[in-house]
């Protein structure tokens, strides 16, 4: 699976079991705003969102069966040199069920992600609706 804001795949390592993913210079988002706070302009952070959400519409909607995420987070978000960012960390993605809309497939699924980022009326079993 292939898209511009997804980390690639370009290896294995057999002896860690552990896949080997592209390097992007800038590290993680998280880090960059700990560490250059105020240097990412509204025009920077406003890619970034388009970016990301580009990937989350490509996996949630591909074919034959869609991806959920589960764990989107600055710290999962990877910059190249030039800012371009690529969602990394597939450890919690989930496929889901056909038939199933991303909404209840969230509110049933057993996805551990990062607590702190999960949203209060998800984890509650309240009532969500999807959103862009």
């Amino acid at each position: 699976m292939r898209h511009p804001n997804l980390v690639m795949l370009i290896g294995a390592c057999f002896k860690l079991s552990s896949p080997v993913y592209e390097f992007l210079l800038e590290g993680s988002l998280e880090d960059f705003l700990k560490n250059r706070p105020g240097l990412l302009t509204w025009q920077m952070r406003t890619r970034i969102v388009y970016e990301i959400c580009s990937a989350l519409i490509f996996l949630h909607s591909n074919k034959p069966q869609p991806l959920v995420h589960g764990d989107l987070k600055p710290a999962n978000i990877l910059l190249d040199a030039k800012f371009n960012n690529k969602l990394a960390d597939f450890g919690l993605c989930r496929f889901l069920p056909e038939g199933t809309n991303t909404v209840a497939f969230l509110q049933t699924a057993n996805i551990k992600g990062t607590e702190m980022v999960h949203r209060p009326r998800l984890l509650g079993g309240g009532e969500t609706q999807s959103r862009l």
